[in-house]
């Protein structure tokens, strides 16, 4: 073959293996978009961990944000964890309390994530976890409910102030703050309520200012209605409006913008449930009602977030001691819902929506009188996901049992499995597909302490992702993913 031959030869098979390449990465990310799971993440001290809001970070990671009980005290701290799309985690932090308990975050626009909470307060933390800057503005019986980013790059916080007359005497004040983008006070008022008047939600209006949602009550036995009002930016109140809901009590939750006005969920009760029935309410621009509705549930229960996916789908998280995510039509009739349930309680407090249709689902669980763990879930668009991969994450495992990496990942068609117990037990390594059906059974047997492999052979399989769990005496240590690449 002459060295003409031989170059053209060369770059044939470079091209060919370019475009195997191209088209294996093309494949493997799109396995990847479709990968759902569910973890648990226990926090530093075994206590009451537990994650109330979640926002975005670059390259399809995310924020979680929440608190972790002291172990020697009934304080808390700031936790947040950082996670990739598939659930690991990339770095974790612990924050000596500024409050009691943190609330709500949002997106910083660098790639970090701003926090509100319990206490007169804000904190950044940058990409990688360091405090970028952490805000303390000393005023007294500051709560902050919600916070969002807005257009001009700053923040704005929503809340209540307690104002306290004397010993017996006392009301909580609407509370808004508006933060430059280094989290220093631009303007903050307190609305003046004669007894009670919480913010618990804002979205802003582009152009124009925020609306906000909560509720007012003007002494105890009062009627509770749900408070809206909308202000320019520099907090001036344009209008407002104290609703009930099928006239009856109701708290305004979540606000949400839609293309030609707002949409604004709460609870009321109603003639047969005494309390918890969830509403969705839809106004214009001007805060006048185009259509109320009911969520159509026969059960009591309380709403915690609320997100639309579009104009005749959202997503709603409720509890009554059991967490329930919930997608609902326009009218209120649900789609589909799942209940998850321990011997103790669940809890979803956010809703963090993706671009490819799959939905994130944050809160805790609580598997012991005082242990609770951050309980996150990625289902796809009809709540779909394996139900293999409610585990303790890695910091959690018992030390004497190991479950490596999978080797080579991603495969075809065979893989080796490693892994290692340091005392005799029995022991199962099983493989399941994305439905959580068990595709093998690879080792069921009493074991020696040591380091043992196993090969997984997937030549009758098609490509895709599998799951490989490791269960020792009954007890399930540790679940790890593959990718079968043919």
């Amino acid at each position: 073959m002459n060295n003409k031959n031989k170059y053209y030869l060369k770059s044939n098979q470079k091209f060919k293996f370019s475009i195997f390449l191209i088209l294996s990465l093309l494949f493997y990310q799109n396995i990847y978009s479709q990968f759902t799971w569910q973890r648990l993440y226990n926090g530093p001290f075994n206590q009451q961990d537990i994650c109330v809001d979640m926002s975005p970070a670059p390259n399809g990671n995310f924020f979680a944000v929440g608190y972790s009980k002291k172990p020697t005290t009934q304080g808390y701290f700031i936790y947040v964890l950082k996670l990739n799309p598939y659930g690991d985690t990339i770095w974790t932090r612990i924050i000596d309390s500024v409050s009691n308990e943190t609330y709500s975050c949002a997106e910083s626009g660098d790639g970090g994530v701003v926090i509100v909470g319990e206490g007169h307060f804000a904190l950044k933390l940058d990409s990688a976890g360091n405090i970028a800057w952490k805000r303390f503005y000393n005023r007294g019986g500051i709560v902050c409910y919600d916070i969002i980013k807005t257009s001009d790059g700053g923040f704005l916080a929503c809340g209540e102030q307690l104002v306290v007359f004397g010993s017996a005497f006392f009301r909580y004040d609407s509370y808004v703050m508006k933060l430059d983008f280094n989290g220093n006070i631009l303007w903050d008022t307190a609305y003046l309520a004669i007894f009670d008047k919480p913010l618990k939600s804002v979205v802003e209006v582009s152009g124009v200012g925020y609306i906000y949602t909560g509720y007012v009550r003007n002494f105890i036995p009062d009627t509770v209605k749900c408070l809206i009002f909308k202000t320019d930016y520099s907090g001036n109140i344009i209008w407002e409006k104290n609703l009930k809901i099928f006239n009856r009590n109701a708290g305004g939750t979540k606000i949400e913008k839609m293309t030609n006005g707002f949409i604004i969920c709460g609870g009321t009760p109603d003639t047969t449930l005494s309390i918890g029935r969830t509403f969705i309410l839809k106004i214009d621009n001007l805060g006048n009602i185009i259509s109320t509705r009911y969520l159509n549930s026969n059960i009591r229960e309380v709403l915690t977030d609320f997100k639309i996916i579009n104009s005749n789908r959202y997503a709603m998280t409720t509890y009554n001691n059991i967490a329930k995510s919930i997608l609902s039509d326009s009218l209120g009739n649900i789609i589909v819902q799942k209940s998850y349930s321990t011997q103790y309680y669940t809890y979803l407090f956010s809703i963090l929506l993706l671009s490819n249709g799959d939905i994130i689902w944050g809160g805790g669980a609580r598997f012991t009188v005082e242990d609770a763990d951050v309980w996150i879930i990625r289902s796809d668009s009809l709540l779909n996901f394996p139900p293999i991969g409610i585990q303790p994450n890695a910091n959690n495992l018992p030390s004497k049992y190991g479950l490596f990496q999978n080797y080579p990942n991603p495969f075809n068609p065979v893989t080796k499995i490693k892994f290692s117990i340091s005392l005799r037990a029995n022991v199962k390594i099983v493989v399941y597909n994305l439905l959580g059906e068990i595709i093998n059974i690879l080792i069921e047997k009493e074991m020696n302490s040591g380091e043992h492999e196993v090969s997984f052979y997937g030549e009758n399989l098609s490509s895709g992702i599998y799951f490989y769990q490791l269960i020792v005496n009954d007890n399930i240590i540790d679940t790890k993913k593959m990718c079968l690449l043919k």
